[in-house]
């Protein structure tokens, strides 16, 4: 029994070495877990900044990409009616051309016949006055 007697304090002062071992434990655990969780969302919040930074990127893209196409079709329908005034122009150019033509032409026939008609009579009056 003196020898239980003898352990009995030296159990209990490791029981309390071991309680203040995990008592320290505990809370080296708790500062870990809190520098642990604080890690863990500056991660969350630096990858929500570059999505957030990667979507405003791809938006202005997008956005400059709609701009240039806006741009290219308004070129192009200016570029379209440019070339459909140019050929109405060149349309009606032609058409007047055309008349001019007609009508010299038809002034050349009508001399024509009247130079006929007078070289005729003119035969025909030398003939008579023969």
């Amino acid at each position: 029994m003196l020898v239980a007697a003898e352990e009995e304090p030296s159990l209990e002062l490791h029981l309390n070495e071991l309680k203040a071992e995990k008592q320290l434990i505990t809370a080296q655990y708790g500062e870990i877990s809190q520098k642990y969780a604080a890690i863990i969302q500056t991660l969350e919040n630096n990858f929500t900044s570059q999505e957030n930074i990667l979507n405003r990127k791809k938006t202005q893209i997008l956005e400059l990409r709609l701009t240039e196409e806006n741009q290219a079709r308004e070129t192009h329908s200016a570029t379209c009616e440019d070339l459909r005034h140019a050929a109405r122009q060149a349309e009606l150019a032609v058409r007047d051309t055309m008349s001019e033509q007609q009508f010299a032409l038809t002034d050349l026939r009508i001399e024509l016949a009247t130079t006929r008609s007078r070289i005729l009579y003119e035969v025909e009056i030398k003939e008579l006055e023969n």
